[in-house]
């Protein structure tokens, strides 16, 4: 896996840690991949890309659906609130 130095670097970014900073404080339907494209104003492709990379340092995680909505909902991960935390909400 990644080192978690070069995880830092790769989140050195604004995009995904606007999502990060998002995902912070989401609940219930605010965590539905469409409400939070529309609250960001990303196209929802481009929020699955940002939401991958998230997951793949393990900041976010896929925590479920509704099949008769279609909702795709996310999740921030104690990694991830611990990075936002020290790193985003501090400064």
């Amino acid at each position: 896996g990644m080192s978690v130095s070069n995880s830092f670097s790769q989140l050195n970014r604004t995009l995904p840690l606007m999502v990060l900073g998002y995902l912070f404080n989401a609940k219930g339907e605010e965590r539905d991949t469409r409400y939070i494209s529309r609250r960001l104003d990303l196209q929802e492709g481009m929020l699955d890309y940002h939401l991958d990379t998230l997951e793949s340092i393990n900041f976010a995680v896929c925590s479920g659906g509704n099949y008769v909505s279609g909702a795709v909902y996310w999740d921030i991960t104690p990694a991830g609130r611990k990075f936002a935390v020290e790193h985003i909400l501090g400064k």
